[in-house]
């Protein structure tokens, strides 16, 4: 699909056309092996952005990033470690005249639905337009591990300015908070990797029910689910 709508660019706007089609990301990595911890971070342009010249305009670009931060604390034990980890993720449009045309990381004016392979979508799994905060904090010793997982999720927040701040209504950003505890646990011939979440879903779709008129801060049209998943690997 990516491929298809590159030559159809091509083909109409040319050499320059296809240069603006394309990205550029950077990722770097701190590693302080002492301290048992580490940062990272990916930070992507696309568009005009590649153009040397732009680099120095003040204009809008579309770009979306990915920071984060892992650290070890030990225990005492042999290898019996407390993880903590935490990563944000910002792939929401800096400008809302990028978010009409629609401009959001992994969308383009020829590939509007976003950029997929086989009807799935590419890139960070919340999605295009998207926002999302993540904690974890753990319990690892070898190939055990127990732990819980907190996060944070916004909708597709281009969605939400192009198609709804019209009305003024700051409550109808879709946000998810869930709660995942996860166990991965090691044994002689196979291991078990389990998880249980929570996840509440505030004004789901966008969507906010006014039952009481004269409440404005009423719950929306808010729902509560439960997500869970067990493997078992055996190693032969």
């Amino acid at each position: 699909m990516l491929t298809k709508h590159s030559l159809i660019y091509f083909l109409g706007r040319g050499l320059p056309g296809i240069i603006n089609f394309l990205g550029l990301s950077v990722y770097t990595r701190f590693v302080l092996p002492e301290e048992k911890a580490e940062v990272y971070l990916e930070y992507g342009r696309k568009d005009a952005a590649l153009m040397p010249w732009n680099v120095l305009t003040s204009a809008p670009y579309r770009h979306g990033y990915v920071a984060g931060l892992r650290k070890l604390i030990s225990l005492g034990g042999k290898d019996e470690f407390i993880q903590l980890a935490a990563e944000l993720t910002q792939l929401q449009a800096p400008d809302s005249a990028q978010i009409v045309q629609p401009q959001s990381w992994y969308t383009h004016n020829h590939v509007r639905q976003g950029y997929t392979h086989l009807g799935k979508s590419l890139g960070a799994g919340i999605g295009p337009g998207s926002n999302g905060q993540t904690f974890e904090i753990a319990w690892i010793k070898k190939q055990k591990r127990i732990g819980v997982q907190l996060e944070r999720l916004k909708h597709n927040a281009d969605y939400y300015y192009a198609a709804m701040s019209y009305l003024g209504d700051f409550r109808r950003h879709w946000i998810n908070l869930s709660t995942t505890l996860k166990a991965d646990w090691d044994f002689p011939h196979f291991s078990l990797h389990g998880s249980l979440g929570m996840i509440r879903s505030l004004n789901h779709q966008w969507i906010v029910i006014e039952a009481d008129p004269s409440n404005y801060f009423s719950a929306g049209n808010d729902y509560i689910s439960l997500a869970s998943q067990l493997s078992v690997r055996y190693r032969f």
